[in-house]
């Protein structure tokens, strides 16, 4: 799926892909909004994995969000000038702050973002661990909680912020997503 600068993808439905498997907009407001959508982050296990493509042809801002919810930002983020990706994200320290955190994908270069790249950000409960083309390639531990806001907001691929009132902290990007699932990892204990 061609995401194109300035035109993100939002998504918010339930769709059952036997019915729509060629067209993937919304032309019928019949759909079922997923709710797992908006609050996957406080899964205490997920994992999101995506594959994507960004020619140096596309038009992309400095930083561009892979996929992103608004606000305090959570997502994954590429800045073009210094060739870097990484997971980003806010959590609620004890004291009531909230301290922007922020993971760098290690060896994910840019011929592999024009190339295509995998790459997958587990939660288990306060450590995330990335992984490039399903290899472990960096991970962190945190203290604290995520904040609130993201159980509110939606999740966007192409940007993290079509509504931010600062322009520039839209981080528009033009790119092929091939792939983006999210799975939640239950534990069942069979006795």
């Amino acid at each position: 799926m061609r995401i194109k600068y300035k035109h993100p993808y939002w998504v918010k439905y339930s769709w059952d892909l036997s019915e729509h498997h060629d067209n993937q907009y919304v032309t019928i407001f019949d759909k079922e909004k997923n709710y797992n959508i908006y609050d996957f982050q406080h899964k205490e296990k997920f994992i999101i994995t995506t594959n994507f493509t960004i020619k140096e042809k596309y038009k992309i801002d400095k930083i561009c969000m892979i996929y992103g919810k608004p606000g305090k930002n959570m997502g994954l983020s590429y800045n073009s000038e210094t060739n870097d990706v990484a997971w980003e994200f806010w959590i609620k320290k004890d004291n009531g702050e909230d301290e922007f955190k922020y993971i760098h994908f290690k060896d994910v270069e840019k011929k592999d973002v024009e190339n295509g790249v995998t790459l997958s950000v587990i939660r288990k409960l306060n450590k995330f661990i990335l992984y490039k083309n399903f290899v472990e390639v960096n991970e962190l531990t945190f203290e604290g909680q995520l904040i609130e806001d993201y159980r509110s907001e939606g999740l966007y691929i192409g940007c993290s912020s079509p509504d931010c009132g600062l322009k520039e902290q839209r981080y528009y990007g033009e790119m092929d997503l091939n792939h983006f699932s999210i799975c939640f990892i239950i534990l069942i204990l069979i006795i």
